[in-house]
């Protein structure tokens, strides 16, 4: 609970902040199915989309240790799989019908009725974490992106390919299809190579402690070129 809690505190903090702006997004922590915080977690972004009039995404991954996993609510390590698939397709239900009753392997509930539903259309984006052939098949599938962890420029390459590729065998579109994931950055040439290689969201840390943020967002802005908002100034 308190984990839960915790990141919801960090995710509203976070969502006044892009309602303040007109080109910011945000992305839910990775909610990771089986935890005990994903319960909680699950239904939160549909408040929050109407909160930043649609600016977030939402995230979710398997467990990858036992220890992730509670099974003090019977929740099995081995099914982790596609206990992940089956909340994807809940939340999508939930996202979209007026009344949903659904009676899976490891949800069942009445018709029941879920406000908000979030602004975009057919619900936010859905990025599928993880780097396991289980999860790039399933952020392919049953998601509108993929969240990688920290990748040089060639182990990226290869987690890109895939994903292109099984895109093309489920017949879904890669054009919209978003890569987020953490990589090294010395100047303006390395962000460029990243687009190259089709990342539409790169993971930085311009700072190590809290009280650094904004001097270490101001010379990172410098590092790699970017321009303050003539609108904010």
């Amino acid at each position: 609970r308190t984990t839960a809690l915790r990141l919801i505190g960090i995710v509203a903090t976070s969502a006044f902040v892009v309602s303040c702006g007109e080109q910011s997004t945000l992305t839910s922590p990775a909610a990771v199915a089986g935890s005990t915080a994903h319960r909680t977690i699950l239904g939160f972004p549909a408040t929050v989309n109407v909160i930043t009039a649609g600016g977030v995404g939402f995230s979710l991954a398997a467990p990858t240790l036992p220890v992730t996993v509670d099974p003090q609510v019977g929740l099995d390590f081995t099914s982790r799989g596609r206990r992940v698939d089956e909340a994807i397709e809940v939340c999508k239900r939930l996202w979209t019908e007026p009344e949903v009753a659904h009676d899976g392997e490891f949800f069942r509930f009445d018709a029941v009725a879920f406000e908000p539903k979030p602004l975009q259309r057919p619900w936010p984006p859905i990025l599928v974490g993880g780097e396991s052939g289980a999860a790039l098949r399933r952020a392919a599938r049953a998601g509108d992106g993929w969240i990688g962890m920290g990748h040089t420029f060639e182990s990226a390459a290869g987690q890109i390919a895939r994903l292109r590729e099984l895109r093309g065998e489920y017949g879904r579109d890669t054009a919209s299809f978003q890569i987020c994931l953490g990589g090294p950055v010395s100047g303006a040439a390395d962000v460029r190579r990243w687009e190259e290689l089709g990342v539409t969201r790169l993971v930085v840390s311009p700072w190590r402690r809290s009280p650094d943020a904004v001097d270490g967002m101001r010379r990172f802005a410098d590092l790699v070129g970017l321009e303050p908002r003539s609108d904010l100034l």
